[in-house]
């Protein structure tokens, strides 16, 4: 293939593509992976109350088990897979993961000692906590500016449809074998991220990195060819101009870089929203079904009830398409968060089953919907030298969120009643406002490059 001369930055390049065939078969890379993991994301509080009555453990130890183990092994994933894909590349980094959650997920699946499992679903976690964030970037840095948000939404919802399918099949499970429910759960799950992680290969590299790191040739030979198969696909001889030249700055980063003068509101920013979002969604997401049995409800009652509420997920991302890149980032977020709130508060003293299943379905919906928004925000603000560092970081505070709130509300809340337990969570609805209104930039539509630019 001949070379053409380097023609603009590679962002501006991917901004002016049509969408083809290329951005199809990317994101269901991205798609794959993050479709598997979701099912142990979401359905993680699930596997606690299964747990609980297999092992005849307390509330209490089988959240440190489940939950607490998994989340804490996605702040290790999170955090130092990100960094590393900033250094070596997604590509390379987006292979790694699958490997590891396999590895966790089977084992932990095999072992009959609580402590083993907690040891391997702490392994699971740490190539959880890798996909999540490396999708973001991916997605972030590939996509043309002007539908980045929808397709990066796309990508969750079709990854959400694991929270009711997968309460589903541990329901179904459960009613046919309880005792080994969880393990078929886990092992499936394993066995599938090796599969896909072998159709991975196919994947290229995210030409903006290549870029990013001085290895100009290889990036604009990446870029050639991607336009070659959209012209060709497309039955086009050339494409739009390119509209902007945005100068990529050369100096090379490092972690501690987010804290420069430049990015330290940002970073600040996240690491306050992280913790108190987070802590609102899997607050919500890891205690439905302890919070409905301490209700009163059955095992297979309150798995029917969480296929139902989970999937106001489902439909909340479906919906979420229509206008995440319409909608300010920042906006979305806040409206989101706070309509969760409020409809939590209702779940928490609803005492019927269909005032229940209607408000748990509701907190989904609106909780997804933040979600979708604060996926594409979060890999929007960081330059493309330190997305991956950045967005690692920010779901590292996720991870520790996700494993710190849900533990801290057992232990110090979930005695006093439902309604004590959103009230927790309507206080970090409040942090999370606050702190994206004030101190978070506005992003949609916007060229990555001029959102921050090292």
């Amino acid at each position: 293939m001949q070379n053409k001369p380097y023609e603009g930055s590679v962002g501006d390049r991917l901004d002016r593509l049509p969408v083809s065939k290329f951005h199809t078969k990317f994101l269901l890379y991205v798609t794959g992976g993050e479709f598997i993991i979701t099912f142990l994301v979401l359905l993680v509080g699930s596997l606690l109350a299964i747990i609980s009555e297999v092992f005849h453990l307390s509330t209490d130890v089988s959240t440190y088990i489940m939950p607490t183990a998994f989340y804490s092994g996605m702040v290790v994933g999170t955090f130092a897979f990100g960094r590393l894909a900033d250094i070596y590349g997604r590509k390379k980094i987006y292979f790694v993961n699958l490997l590891v959650f396999a590895i966790g997920a089977i084992i932990a699946g095999l072992m009959s000692n609580y402590i083993l499992i907690g040891v391997f679903m702490f392994i699971a976690g740490i190539g959880t906590g890798a996909e999540i964030p490396l999708g973001d970037t991916y997605i972030s840095e590939t996509m043309t500016k002007r539908n980045r948000g929808r397709r990066l939404a796309l990508v969750y919802t079709i990854g959400v449809i694991s929270a009711p399918l997968g309460a589903f099949w541990l329901l179904e499970m459960s009613n046919i074998n309880l005792a080994d429910s969880w393990r078929i759960f886990l092992i499936v799950l394993g066995v599938a991220a090796l599969v896909f992680q072998v159709i991975r290969f196919r994947m290229k590299e995210s030409p903006r990195w290549l870029e990013s790191v001085g290895r100009y040739k290889d990036a604009n030979n990446l870029m050639n060819s991607i336009e070659e198969e959209v012209m060709k696909e497309k039955d086009i001889s050339s494409l739009p101009p390119v509209e902007n030249h945005t100068e990529v700055l050369k100096e090379k980063p490092k972690w501690i870089d987010l804290f420069d003068k430049k990015l330290r509101k940002n970073t600040i920013m996240v690491i306050i929203f992280q913790y108190a979002q987070s802590g609102v969604f899997f607050g919500f997401t890891a205690l439905v079904p302890t919070l409905l049995i301490a209700k009163g409800y059955s095992l297979a009652s309150t798995f029917l009830f969480s296929i139902i509420i989970y999937m106001g997920f489902l439909v909340g991302s479906l919906v979420n398409l229509l206008y995440i890149d319409k909608l300010e980032r920042k906006i979305g977020v806040c409206l989101f968060v706070g309509l969760a709130g409020i409809f939590g508060i209702i779940f928490s003293i609803a005492n019927n089953s269909a005032e229940i299943v209607l408000f748990g379905f509701i907190v989904a919906f609106m909780l997804w919907n933040m979600s979708n928004f604060f996926h594409q925000y979060q890999a929007e603000i960081f330059p493309t030298k330190l997305r991956g560092s950045g967005t690692g970081m920010g779901q590292g505070i996720n991870a520790i969120a996700s494993a710190s709130v849900p533990t801290l509300i057992v232990v110090f809340v979930l005695s006093h009643g439902s309604l004590a337990v959103f009230s927790v969570l309507g206080i970090l609805v409040v942090i999370t406002i606050v702190d994206i209104m004030l101190f978070g930039p506005k992003t949609s539509q916007r060229e990555l490059e001029s959102i921050s630019n090292m």
